[in-house]
């Protein structure tokens, strides 16, 4: 007798081998339906991250100027912030331009870390505040202005 030991049980059991395999395809046919369910959600955002960003020729990607650009452990999160642009890392942020970064500001440019901080304002002032602060050159320094003062 070469009956399958899963029918001799089934068939002791009372149940048909017929019934058994429609339990386990409604069982696989629920996940598939929740796994539809899951792509059709991401493929809804991937759709709408791409309406938001764009790409151009150069490969650079544009997002809107009012969203904020968080970078994760693995990927960046854009989020809409209602105004800013904000790019937060827990490490280090690193700026590329090759041979040249330009960084305009309309009213006022602020680099800081900690208690320093150069300050550039649209009317033409430059502070530089900071506990210790050193000019060196490895040629002249020259201080030019209308006046220099010193303590």
């Amino acid at each position: 007798m070469n009956t399958p030991r899963s029918a001799i049980i089934a068939t002791l059991l009372g149940l048909s081998i017929t019934g058994v395999a429609s339990a386990a395809d409604i069982a696989n046919s629920s996940r598939d339906e929740d796994l539809q369910k899951q792509i059709i959600q991401l493929r809804k955002e991937l759709n709408e991250l791409k309406s938001l960003m764009q790409r151009e020729a150069d490969g650079t990607l544009r997002v809107p100027s009012d969203m904020q650009v968080d970078r994760g452990i693995a990927t960046p999160a854009v989020r809409d912030t209602g105004g800013d642009l904000n790019i937060n890392t827990r490490k280090n942020l690193i700026i590329d331009g090759g041979k040249r970064v330009v960084i305009t500001a309309n009213d006022q440019l602020v680099l800081q870390s900690g208690r320093a901080a150069i300050t550039m304002s649209k009317n033409g002032n430059i502070s530089i505040s900071g506990a210790d602060i050193q000019v060196k050159g490895t040629s002249d320094v020259v201080i030019k202005g209308s006046k220099v003062n010193q303590n």
